[in-house]
């Protein structure tokens, strides 16, 4: 393969190179958009996925749509079920207890 052929092909290949400004620009500010939103909330994209999560999670807490405020409803019913249930025995001996203390 002579110099020639090689420079040919060198050529042919930057032809074939397509360079588009426009798209350099956009990859350009996407990674400006993201080193800004790495420094602001963390220093690594995985501190600003986390960061996220826990503000995603917070927010449906605080709006109602979440499905863990589903949970909690249930959760908050059978504490209140618990709650009746032991108190029903107090309640007899709180009775008993006037009982005798209005005897005395």
């Amino acid at each position: 393969m002579s110099f020639e052929d090689v420079t040919k092909q060198l050529g042919d290949l930057v032809d074939n190179l397509d360079f588009d400004a426009g798209r350099l620009q956009e990859i350009e500010h996407r990674l400006d958009t993201i080193n800004a939103i790495t420094r602001k909330y963390g220093g690594t994209v995985d501190d600003v996925l986390d960061y996220l999560e826990n503000s995603s999670k917070e927010y449906n807490l605080l709006t109602g749509n979440s499905s863990s405020s589903d949970a909690m409803e249930q959760e908050l019913k059978q504490l209140e079920k618990t709650y009746s249930r032991l108190q029903k025995p107090c309640k007899g001996n709180d009775i008993r207890l006037q009982t005798l203390l209005s005897q005395r």
